[in-house]
């Protein structure tokens, strides 16, 4: 992770603070067997890159970064060749723990 956060710094601010950092079982799965890199993912989660959202949820991902509470929700297609058509989703919870939980969509 110290790699990607030396890259963000240098060509882009990190915005979202991540805190505590979880993986569920099933992506744990996908990297451990399948090469996946979450770590892509969470580099355009910190810069607000959320991803595949709607509108709304763009709305309310700015408002709970703004105001410092509540939920980020970022959703994101995996790269082909994955044993899974399902979204990568990623949600930071600003209060009161700050913690973040990759998992896949539906999970």
């Amino acid at each position: 992770m110290s790699e990607v956060r030396h890259l963000l710094r240098e060509y882009r601010r990190i915005e979202v603070e991540l805190g505590q950092t979880f993986v569920t079982p099933l992506v744990s799965e996908l990297v451990a067997k399948h090469g996946l890199n979450p770590y892509v993912y969470l580099a355009r989660a910190v810069v607000r890159d959320w991803g595949e959202v709607s509108f709304e949820q763009v709305l309310d991902n700015e408002r709970a970064l703004k105001t410092g509470q509540g939920e980020i929700l970022c959703q994101y297609d995996l790269e082909p060749g994955l044993p899974t058509q399902r979204p990568l989703q990623i949600v930071i919870e600003q209060q009161p723990s700050a913690t973040t939980t990759i998992k896949l969509a539906m999970e």
